[in-house]
């Protein structure tokens, strides 16, 4: 409903939540790239990010809605602001409740393996951040990896609606 295609980018500046994990999957369920805007950044190093990678859409939470005229201001490609924060929807934003709302179910794009799912920037210490682009398949083999370094629990099991250990 906003625009996007397969391969656009999407970016998301928000703290850790709920709609963080929505947009995170629906990006990719409907074929798209994650930007991720580091927090920490600046409005000008953000308005670099997404220029550098053609953010066309920019979901924003209540945290940095103060970033908001900045970015239009300033970016190049001015992306549409999607906003997945808690109260009245801002002029010039779209809401990312309404727009879940409205919404039909969607095939999955089945984008997998070497296609683009995210880009990631570096910070940028000799110069202006890099932008990793990231396959699906590397952040399988990412979370693959993590999980042969870290030691696994002891086993339980679900027993009447109860979880006990077995050692």
């Amino acid at each position: 409903a906003s625009g996007m295609a397969a391969g656009d980018r999407v970016g998301m500046l928000g703290v850790n939540s709920d709609r963080w994990l929505e947009c995170l999957m629906g990006v990719w369920w409907a074929g798209g790239v994650l930007n991720p805007v580091n927090t920490r950044w600046s409005v000008p190093e953000m308005v670099y990010s997404l220029d550098d990678s053609d953010t066309g859409i920019l979901v924003v939470d209540d945290h940095f809605l103060s970033r908001v005229e900045g970015i239009r201001a300033t970016a190049k490609r001015v992306p549409v602001f999607i906003y997945a924060g808690e109260g009245e929807t801002p002029a010039g934003m779209r809401s990312f409740e309404a727009l879940i709302e409205a919404a039909r179910p969607v095939e999955d794009a089945g984008r997998a393996g070497g296609d683009l799912a995210c880009i990631l920037y570096t910070g940028g210490t000799t110069g202006f951040p890099k932008g990793v682009m990231l396959s699906h398949w590397t952040l399988w083999s990412i979370g693959i990896q993590r999980l042969a370094q870290t030691p696994m629990p002891a086993p339980s099991a679900m027993m009447s609606g109860r979880i006990f250990s077995l050692d």
